[in-house]
């Protein structure tokens, strides 16, 4: 019995500590990009095609939601979610683009009409969030991949890079850390699917973790350093 009810006591106490750990995890409300937000040299048929999608007008929801869903994935430090899509649309109608050139030059976003009128704060409080992060740009650019292997005679493939710009602000609307087109390599496919140039999301979709993981490291940096954070050393 004694021993039962020290295993019993061990057991709450690691609950606890489990629970204490989850609730230290930095909260953050995503507000992801939107279309004309998200730019491509390729044709979205060809994209499309090469995702068997059913058409070119599934492309841009699917991207989307596979950044949302990664960014969001299970994370020792971060929380990331977002809210349902007509109250996103709310945040944005009140929180234009613009482009900045300070600290970084870069697509960002200017609150100033949320924070005059306390929605930011209240939005933030009511959604027990520490703060909050616009996705402001997503690009796939075209570049050629030097490799080991033949592509079709050539060790010179058509291949892509991707890169997404966001900026996390907290409740009183000053910038805490940004990053600014950050670049990120889809797998190098095999010979079948050496076509897709890096646009299939089966390819790209595991680095997406590392926005999550560098979003992360720079609000904690922030929370040291109360100054924003654009780069780490």
């Amino acid at each position: 019995m004694k021993i039962k009810g020290l295993l019993s006591v061990f057991f709450i106490a690691f609950s606890l500590s489990l629970f204490a750990q989850e609730q230290e995890k930095i909260r953050v409300l995503l507000v992801p990009f939107e279309r004309f937000d998200f730019q491509s040299p390729f044709s979205f048929s060809d994209i499309a095609n090469y995702n068997n999608f059913s058409s070119q007008a599934e492309v841009f929801p699917k991207y989307q939601a596979a950044v949302v869903q990664q960014l969001s994935a299970q994370h020792p430090q971060v929380e990331v979610y977002t809210l349902p899509e007509p109250d996103i649309q709310q945040i944005r109608i009140q929180s234009p683009k613009v482009y900045k050139y300070q600290p970084i030059d870069h697509q960002g976003i200017d609150l100033s009409r949320l924070v005059e009128q306390g929605r930011l704060a209240q939005l933030l409080e009511s959604f027990a969030a520490d703060y909050i992060v616009f996705l402001t740009w997503y690009e796939i650019s075209a570049k050629l991949l030097s490799t080991k292997s033949s592509f079709q005679g050539s060790k010179l493939l058509a291949w892509s890079v991707h890169k997404i710009t966001y900026e996390a602000y907290n409740g009183k609307g000053e910038l805490v850390a940004l990053v600014d087109k950050m670049p990120l390599e889809p797998k190098l496919p095999k010979e079948q699917f050496a076509h897709t140039k890096g646009t299939m999301l089966s390819d790209i979709q595991d680095a997406y973790l590392k926005v999550q993981d560098d979003l992360s490291k720079k609000l904690m940096l922030y929370q040291r350093k109360k100054r924003p954070i654009y780069k780490i050393k």
